[in-house]
């Protein structure tokens, strides 16, 4: 969702828009009914939907009292409704006029989520003026009795009640206290400290804590907020304490200090449930927030990982660690997650340590490791198609395979270290060097595989010498070439066997000697 949460933003500037308009227009009218159509009319300017002033209360000498302002949209839902606004001024009768402090007496908000989406009825912003207006210098704001509610097309929703703003002025910068008080189940959050108002940004020195069990309305915006539509829910709860200090635009060259932990993170996937026990460590760096000692059970396997996000652009400026999943179900995975082949059976192992700016692929660099045992992988038609090409149409050697593969990423482009499949009929080997592009779909690569029972008395017989020599008769090197969404058969070229390296004929015979079982060791090769 690229709003971010616009709704938050959206509010306080329409709370903003009707104090100052309000404050603004008092200068030039005489009275409070054209107050208030002025002021119904200039925040109309700005929200989409109907804007409802009942009534303003004004005099020379005492403040002015403008009373239940409506926001709602077309469908007649209430967005922003607020009993009344008390505004304090001063030099009214001097003709300078200026705001000594605002009291804002029960503000409710209103947000609804449709599709995982906020879409407030708020009005793009005109043009911009060769001037910019100043600021309005404000002595004191004061919120209390504030309540913010969401709503979801299900039915559900979370509350925020029990709310309070202060900010007081003193020189250039406000000292800020918004509290939500701690509720019957342990919820609350504090934001203290002092802004500066001034420049395109404002300049905080803050301190942000609070503890939450996450809601299924926060949780459809979590989801919507990173564009994850494979996960029907999340579970959880947080609690966390951090300094804020710099630019809020430019966070990322701001100071960050402070400490967070989520736990008992669960996610539901389209059928089962993908992650249950999650739990992590965040920790304010500077610029960036690190993650540590994050572990979940995940598709009846385990997830770790450890990394960092540093804040700025749509989602993130950069974020990069290591992940590793051990022994997950790959039926489980295939179900539930998508651009995941689906499987059958089988358990899979990965491993990669990377780092990437943003969204970017061709910023990312890194290396891997995947390990898939007694698997399936009659989905996957390129190694279809080359145990075809070494002569096993007529069988089925994918019904129980092993996979292990070791690689680098510099942008979209894979280069393998290591690829290897077995399977109790079949082997193929991989040579060093080959490439996969994940952008363009282009796969370039070697391999050499043979078909086991025709070399089963020729690697159990002749001793290591022999072999060398009478290898080729027995390999067959094919080359891979092409985009793998091209009909798999079409890719596949056979190339003359080079030299067969010791480490090759290594494999055809570890393979042969645990029929089909590349071993628990090769766990240990690939850093698992």
């Amino acid at each position: 969702m690229k709003r971010k949460l616009f709704w938050t933003a959206g509010t306080v500037v329409i709370t903003a828009v009707i104090v100052v308009l309000v404050i603004i227009l008092v200068k030039y009218v005489a009275g409070p009914e054209i107050v208030r159509s002025k002021a119904a009319g200039e925040i109309g300017k700005m929200w989409g939907g109907p804007v409802r002033v009942e009534g303003v209360t004004f005099n020379y000498t005492e403040p002015i009292l403008v009373e239940n302002i409506v926001l709602s949209d077309e469908q007649g839902r209430e967005w922003v409704a607020l009993r009344g606004i008390t505004v304090e001024l001063e030099g009214l009768l001097r003709g300078k006029t200026g705001i000594r402090g605002v009291e804002v007496d029960e503000l409710v908000g209103d947000v609804y989520v449709d599709g995982r989406q906020v879409n407030a009825p708020l009005k793009p912003g005109g043009e911009e003026k060769k001037e910019k207006a100043k600021p309005a210098r404000i002595d004191h704001v004061r919120i209390k009795d504030g309540e913010l509610r969401l709503h979801t097309e299900k039915g559900d929703e979370a509350f925020y009640d029990d709310l309070s703003l202060m900010a007081e002025r003193t020189a250039d910068r406000y000292e800020i206290n918004f509290e939500q008080k701690r509720t019957e189940m342990g919820d609350y959050a504090l934001v203290k400290g002092t802004a500066g108002l001034g420049g395109d940004s404002p300049d905080v020195d803050l301190r942000w804590e609070g503890e939450r069990a996450l809601t299924p309305v926060e949780a459809e915006l979590l989801l919507g907020l990173f564009e994850v539509d494979w996960v029907e829910t999340v579970e959880g709860g947080a609690k966390w304490g951090f300094d804020l200090r710099g630019k809020i635009a430019e966070l990322e060259k701001g100071l960050i200090e402070g400490r967070g932990e989520i736990k008992d993170l669960r996610l539901v996937g389209r059928e089962d449930v993908l992650i249950d026990g999650g739990s992590f460590i965040i920790e304010g760096n500077n610029d960036r927030f690190e993650i540590r000692d994050g572990k979940a059970n995940f598709c009846c396997g385990s997830l770790d990982y450890n990394g960092y996000v540093r804040p700025g652009g749509e989602h993130f400026a950069e974020h990069g660690g290591v992940v590793k999943l051990t022994n997950l179900d790959l039926k489980q995975l295939g179900a539930n997650v998508p651009n995941v082949r689906e499987f059958s059976q089988g358990s899979g192992n990965f491993r990669c340590e990377y780092s990437m700016q943003g969204g970017a692929m061709e910023t990312l660099s890194g290396d891997g490791a995947l390990m898939l045992e007694d698997a399936d992988l009659g989905s996957m038609p390129i190694i279809s198609a080359i145990f075809k090409t070494l002569g096993l149409g007529s069988f089925d050697p994918l019904a129980s395979a092993d996979v292990a593969t070791q690689f680098t990423a510099e942008g979209p482009v894979l280069t393998f270290q290591k690829g290897q499949v077995g399977s109790s009929l079949a082997a193929v080997n991989m040579q060093e060097g080959g490439t996969i592009n994940m952008q363009t779909k282009h796969m370039d690569f070697y391999v050499v595989g043979t078909v086991l029972g025709e070399v089963e008395d020729f690697f159990g017989k002749l001793p290591i010498a022999e072999l060398f020599v009478e290898a080729k008769g027995k390999l067959t090197r094919l080359r891979v070439e092409g985009k793998w969404t091209d009909p798999p058969m079409e890719l596949i070229s056979k190339q003359p066997l080079e030299d067969v390296g010791e480490a090759t004929l290594g494999f055809f015979k570890g393979v042969l000697d645990t029929g089909g079982d590349l071993g628990k060791g090769v766990l240990d090769v690939l850093g698992f």
